[in-house]
């Protein structure tokens, strides 16, 4: 207990971090000071190296024989130009001597394909692997553990499976160990599953190039895919407390910029939550950006953890065939990153590598060219570090506002959705689900499993459950009792079709959900669009519709047929609200897509509009349950993102317009304005221009909002 003190206490940031990627083997050694203080000019002030290529394998070139020259001339010129260092473990960079030693080391496929490329290529499941991985580890950290200039660890980077899932005999192997631990006997696993086998040796991995055919047992598709998603974390917790063996300093891994990972349990054995996230090279950027911000943040102050961006856009993303990435949308993003509490972000990266083969072709992707003149995206960073350096004392104070919704999040929905054909709707609900509530000022924490617990649930004004097709029997429950305890529960269309191992439920909506919302399905089907009437007003929904059958809950809109489309109801002290259709889906689109010009299928009803629609149903939606915004203004679009700071008694919020035309905003309490890094005159309106972000402060502050993540 006294050293997780100790090491949150190191934890306190002194200085926000504005930091950048630069290798210190991607480019000569000469170039490094003159670099180092390029850097400085527009604020960087902490890099990163060694995390993957190079690492292992540039410093082990032989076995057993470590070359340490360049990286030391690299801490030494750091430490001339009063630059902190990242330190990478670079673990992914497997070198080839050790591939020549352990032939079957290689990641293979399904269909035993193996993986060629130099980094996230070994088996990790190998455990002669893991004892050249850990004596390299220990020789980096009791290197380095007491320069000064090393300020933290990051182990490995964006570790995750560039094959579906690595068919090796090591896997195999920890594979049956893991569902002997989870089930304890095979008559329990056969239970469960619904199979016959004789002993856990009998057992593959679902789709294994060998074994019985096992395509079509749900239970065996999910098992192997959380036996995936616990691989990639078990790694990061082993490595982890090797590192903490020898060296106090924080320790975290990079989450791979995708919401498909399980990045909560990717994130428990660091000491705080990292995200890489590169909105600028997404066709929906502002979607993508709050998406895994939120993530990000969620995750943090469920384990009471600071979280970093340890990759972010710093220009044009890529190679070939992409656009030129704009530089007002970086710089929203970034700032938006900051506006959620991130304590520090790092660019990715300073200039195009002379060396190494990857990002050698994308060279706008950096801040200067390898001639070391700068590109316009330099402008950018100045701008975020004016911002930076005026606001530090209250990023690094601040806390995040409490979030009044809580969107349910299961990883293992997700997961089994990309093998059962839902995956996709499962990601962009709950991503949807969060845009449409940012839009309309309301704070957002997505829940994992793990926090689906009625303790946990009670804090929030209410829980939104989006397609959700997999809901395990344990969080229906959780559910139950928390609506039964005065809980306000959300529910859209398909929810809780299958349990755990994948299996139907006896009722739709399952885990219980029909006693709770009063609700069983009638008809599922498939739509292009189809009126709503609710409360004298009609909505457009999409795609996915299930009418329902009263048992209980109160109808309270139909379709053009007179089927019952929404209902709500009263269980115990709550109340539930069930949807028989998809709103959150209209929100996946996001912010920054669809301008008011563009038109669905060469001249339909407007992409916009539905968005509109769907904001004008959720504040219904808000009335129903009650729900206020942290700061009492009136105004906004689909467009427009909303984040709260609260710093002593000032409430900070930022309007972040990702669209194409001007959003004004009026409030109920006068704020003063930020711009140009100087604070305005008190005002009751402001305009919000496009593409850009605005800064306002409310020095009254109700405690309730305060949250605590910090």
């Amino acid at each position: 207990m006294r050293q997780i003190k100790e090491r949150q206490m190191k934890m306190k940031q002194r200085k926000f971090v504005i930091g950048n990627t630069y290798y210190h083997y991607a480019n000569p050694t000469e170039e490094l000071g003159r670099n180092f203080e390029l850097m400085k000019s527009y604020g960087i002030n902490m890099v990163r190296t060694n995390e993957v290529w190079p690492g292992w394998s540039v410093t082990e070139r032989e076995e057993g024989i470590f070359i340490w020259d360049e990286l030391d001339d690299y801490l030494a010129q750091a430490e001339a130009h009063g630059m902190a260092v990242c330190m990478g473990i670079g673990i992914n960079d497997t070198p080839g001597w050790l591939f020549r030693k352990i032939p079957d080391l290689r990641f293979k496929n399904w269909d035993k394909n193996v993986s060629n490329r130099r980094i996230h290529s070994a088996d990790f499941n190998n455990e002669i692997y893991r004892q050249y991985m850990k004596r390299f580890i220990i020789t980096l950290v009791n290197r380095y553990k007491d320069r000064e200039c090393v300020s933290c660890w990051q182990f490995g980077n964006e570790i995750r499976y560039n094959v579906r899932f690595c068919d090796s005999d090591a896997a195999r192997v920890r594979f049956r160990i893991w569902l002997k631990d989870k089930y304890g006997n095979i008559d329990t696993l056969n239970q469960v599953w619904g199979s016959f086998y004789s002993g856990f040796a009998d057992i593959y991995p679902y789709k294994s190039s060998e074994g019985e055919p096992s395509e079509g047992n749900s239970a065996h598709c999910i098992d192997t895919l959380l036996f995936q998603d616990w691989t990639i974390a078990e790694l990061i917790e082993w490595g982890a407390a090797i590192v903490k063996q020898y060296s106090d300093k924080p320790l975290f891994h990079n989450n791979y910029s995708t919401p498909e990972h399980n990045h909560w349990n990717m994130a428990r054995p660091c000491d705080l939550v990292c995200m890489d996230i590169y909105a600028s090279t997404y066709e929906k950027p502002g979607y993508y950006n709050g998406f895994l911000v939120d993530t990000a943040a969620s995750i943090a102050r469920q384990q009471k953890k600071p979280w970093w961006i340890g990759e972010t856009s710093a220009g044009q993303y890529g190679t070939f065939n992409r656009k030129d990435a704009n530089q007002k949308l970086i710089e929203i993003c970034v700032i938006e990153q900051i506006a959620a509490g991130s304590q520090a972000i790092f660019y990715f990266r300073h200039k195009a590598p002379m060396r190494e083969q990857p990002h050698k072709f994308s060279g706008s992707q950096t801040i200067y060219r390898r001639d070391e003149t700068p590109l316009e995206y330099q402008e950018t960073c100045i701008h975020v570090k004016e911002f930076v350096n005026k606001m530090e004392k209250v990023l690094l104070n601040a806390i995040a506002v409490s979030p009044s919704v809580g969107v349910y999040f299961s990883c293992s929905n997700v997961r089994f959705g990309e093998e059962a054909g839902f995956g996709e709707i499962a990601v962009e609900s709950a991503g949807g689900a969060r845009s449409l509530w940012n839009s309309l000022g309301m704070p957002v924490e997505f829940l994992s499993d793990a926090e689906m617990a009625p303790d946990y649930l009670k804090q929030f004004s209410l829980i939104h459950v989006p397609v959700c097709y997999l809901i395990p029997e344990k969080v229906g429950e959780a559910l139950k009792e928390y609506v039964r305890q005065g809980g306000c529960l959300l529910v859209e269309a398909r929810a809780g079709y299958i349990n755990e191992h994948g299996f139907l439920y006896r009722y739709q909506p399952g885990a219980e959900l029909d006693q709770v919302c009063g609700v069983r399905e009638d008809k599922f089907f498939l739509t292009e669009k189809e009126k709503i009437h609710m409360d004298g007003e009609a909505f457009t929904a999409r795609e996915l519709i299930q009418s329902l059958r009263l048992t209980g809950a109160d109808a309270v809109a139909y379709d053009d047929s007179g089927h019952v489309m929404a209902a709500r109801h009263t269980y115990g002290k709550g109340k539930t609200l069930y949807l028989g259709f998809a709103p959150s889906l209209d929100f996946r689109i996001g912010s920054g897509k669809y301008s008011g010009e563009e038109r669905e299928d060469g001249g339909g009803e407007n992409k916009l509009d539905f968005r509109m629609e769907k904001q004008a149903l959720f504040r219904k939606v808000a009335k129903i349950f009650d729900l206020k915004k942290p700061v009492d203004y009136e105004g906004g679009d689909p467009d427009l993102m909303v984040r709260y700071l609260i710093e002593e008694k000032n409430m900070y919020t930022f309007f972040l317009n990702y669209g194409k035309k001007p959003v004004e905003i009026r409030f109920v309490t006068a704020v003063s304005v930020y711009k140009n890094g100087l604070w305005g005159k008190e005002t009751y309106l402001i305009n919000v221009e496009p593409m850009s972000w605005t800064m306002v402060k409310l020095s009254t502050v109700n405690e309730k909002s305060k949250g605590d993540q910090k």
